[in-house]
């Protein structure tokens, strides 16, 4: 019961857009889709490598991969898209993935390299951020020509 509400927790938090060409049109020609799969380590001593299954059945401590998928259906390149995906309380952003990109530890409002950015405390006192205080990350696709796709993704580990 516990991985199938997971599972969903995790599937309909896990993206937000923005685009300047997307603000001013009112549809982007640009396609999303985003998965979270659990991660199945590499086994050296049965020679097999990592590997990505449904994120059907999660527990405390498993290894996940979120992904965004993106397409380009339009006839015009798309310049500068924003992908902004919030962090689900109930996993914690890996150090690997938190250092490939821009992260928010305040809910969106601010945005930098993990190493750069502080968090005021319960008890008033500000510290640097870590990897346990990252509640968005961030990509800017730079351009996107007719037709294209990529993908942009982090890890984290169920809590």
């Amino acid at each position: 019961m516990f991985s199938n509400f997971l599972k969903a927790t995790l599937v309909a938090g896990s993206l937000m857009v923005a685009s300047p060409m997307a603000a001013m049109a009112q549809e982007s020609p640009v396609e999303l889709s985003s998965a979270v799969q659990v991660v199945i380590p590499a086994d050296e001593n049965n020679g097999t490598e990592e590997q990505l299954a449904e994120a059907s059945n999660v527990l405390p401590q498993d290894l996940l991969h979120f992904s965004v998928s993106y397409r380009n259906m339009g006839a015009e390149a798309v310049n500068d898209l924003l992908l902004v995906n919030p962090v689900p309380a109930t996993v914690r952003v890996t150090d690997e993935s938190a250092l490939s990109t821009q992260v928010s530890v305040d809910g969106g409002e601010s945005w930098g390299n993990l190493s750069e950015l502080v968090v005021e405390r319960e008890n008033g006192e500000t510290t640097p951020a870590t990897v346990d205080d990252i509640t968005h990350l961030r990509w800017t696709i730079a351009l996107i020509a007719p037709g294209e796709a990529g993908s942009v993704g982090f890890r984290a580990v169920v809590k």
